[in-house]
């Protein structure tokens, strides 16, 4: 598995729909940001493009799967961040 840190954030609710969901930037598969769940391949261009075509075929044998989603909140009074998986 690839960390998605670094991923793009899609948001556009016309293709992706309601929920934003972030593609991974090793093979371009997209999960949401809500539930974790993967979705359609984000299609890059250019140099990116030709990389994630790569590396698509180096991890064919790991098809995309589901990844945990957490749930983020912040305490008002004392500033201190929970995550918590849904």
């Amino acid at each position: 598995g690839f960390d998605l840190y670094k991923g793009k954030l899609l948001d556009d609710k016309d293709v992706w729909g309601p929920e934003p969901v972030v593609a991974c930037p090793t093979c371009s598969t997209t999960y949401s940001l809500k539930t974790g769940k993967f979705g359609p391949e984000y299609k890059a261009t250019g140099l990116t493009g030709w990389v994630n075509t790569w590396a698509q075929t180096a991890t064919a044998y790991n098809a995309a799967k589901d990844v945990p989603a957490y749930d983020i909140t912040r305490d008002r009074e004392t500033g201190q961040v929970f995550c918590r998986e849904r």
